[in-house]
């Protein structure tokens, strides 16, 4: 073994005039539920002639939430909808002596929320598979989370239908918890490449105006060690959310479908729903609509808001639609005036027998179908569709 090996480590020095010390001990738990009792413990070092006080705030998305003084190195928050869904703790000790006037020495770390939604939204259909062009009715309703008895209450309901072919080319544009925590969290989103290694720096780091008659360190230095001192702190590294956060789409809602003995599909829509509406006092809302012609998939997904806050959808709703005979021309690009192409049509046949049928082109001035005749101004073929 070579003794001459060592390993190594970069420490930010957090700068002090006087020798002052504040670390928050590692939490017992990574996440923190919403109504639920979090132990913060504090651990301060200082001279046994010098007077303290410690107190705390606690930031989220922008706003100081909660804030107060501490009696002890250790102390017990309770935190509200407020917190959510990512907040930063700070806590920070005043301490001096006669001879000395009191510096500011902090410490922060971030706390994850759970439980932060209070609501959810289902939206629904009576069967997951229909056909094309037929009224189905939608069902939209809020639930409560906590558990409790009490209604929902009315809500603004927003909801969304695209075809599926859009969401896989596209990227899925329903909004669900994950993008409404991303895009809360943006707000405390911290700049890891930024040294904060004094208070001051911290507090300018973060647009905290503080006003006091303390020394607060601003002088910015670094220093490499290979073992911990007293007064070392590494520099935090915070967690950095990339926003996604995006809900525009365009689309509209589709007119009712023509009905006929033998109706033409010509309603094709990449965005089936695009609308709003209000819940009854219990949280649910029927809607009937109308199935477009297009033979696919639809997500469906929405979200509900009332004066107690947001309500989204776990995982959006996938109705499909299909046609159990039908038929589909190939089409070419481009033609040119007298050139002769191949019309291709294709039968589809879902059924559970085999069918007989005739595929027939009406006569037209713009054309004319080689090798055929018309008949009362049809041309036509039979053929026999197995299943």
């Amino acid at each position: 073994m070579n003794d001459n090996v060592f390993d190594s480590k970069t420490f930010t020095v957090y700068r002090t005039k006087s020798p002052l010390a504040l670390s928050i001990l590692p939490l017992e738990s990574q996440t923190i539920r919403v109504g639920e009792s979090a132990l913060i413990k504090v651990n301060t070092s200082l001279p046994s002639y010098f007077d303290s006080t410690l107190a705390y705030l606690v930031m989220s998305q922008g706003n100081i939430v909660s804030a107060g003084q501490l009696k002890d190195n250790s102390f017990v928050i309770t935190p509200t909808l407020e917190f959510c869904p990512l907040s930063r703790l700070l806590v920070y000790m005043i301490a001096g002596s006669e001879s000395e006037n009191g510096e500011v020495v902090l410490d922060a770390v971030d706390l994850t929320l759970t439980g932060c939604f209070t609501k959810e939204v289902r939206v629904e259909f009576e069967a997951s598979e229909t056909r094309t062009g037929t009224e189905v009715e939608m069902k939209v309703d809020v639930s409560r989370l906590d558990g409790s008895n009490e209604m929902p209450g009315q809500h603004d309901v927003f909801y969304l239908a695209v075809d599926q072919s859009i969401v896989l080319l596209q990227g899925s544009t329903d909004l669900n918890t994950d993008k409404v925590v991303s895009g809360l969290s943006s707000f405390d989103q911290v700049d890891e490449s930024v040294t904060l290694s004094s208070a001051a720096a911290y507090f300018e780091h973060h647009k905290l105006l503080y006003l006091t008659d303390a020394r607060v360190w601003s002088r910015k230095e670094f220093a490499h060690r290979k073992i911990n001192v007293p007064n070392v702190f590494m520099e935090k590294s915070f967690v950095k959310i990339e926003d996604d956060f995006d809900t525009e789409v365009d689309g509209k809602v589709p007119e009712a479908a023509y009905q006929t003995s033998a109706r033409i599909r010509k309603d094709f829509p990449d965005t089936w729903l695009w609308g709003q509406a209000v819940t009854d006092v219990n949280g649910h809302l029927r809607s009937k609509v109308v199935l477009p012609d297009t033979i696919t998939s639809w997500i469906v997904s929405a979200f509900a808001v009332n004066s107690e806050g947001l309500a989204v959808a776990k995982e959006p709703f996938k109705l499909t639609a299909f046609q159990l005979f039908f038929l589909s021309m190939n089409l070419p690009y481009s033609i040119k005036r007298g050139e002769v192409f191949v019309l291709r049509v294709t039968v589809f046949n879902y059924r559970s027998q085999h069918v007989q049928a005739v595929v027939s082109l009406a006569h037209s001035d713009q054309f004319m179908v080689v090798d055929e005749t018309d008949s009362e101004g049809w041309y036509s073929k039979s053929l026999s569709v197995s299943t």
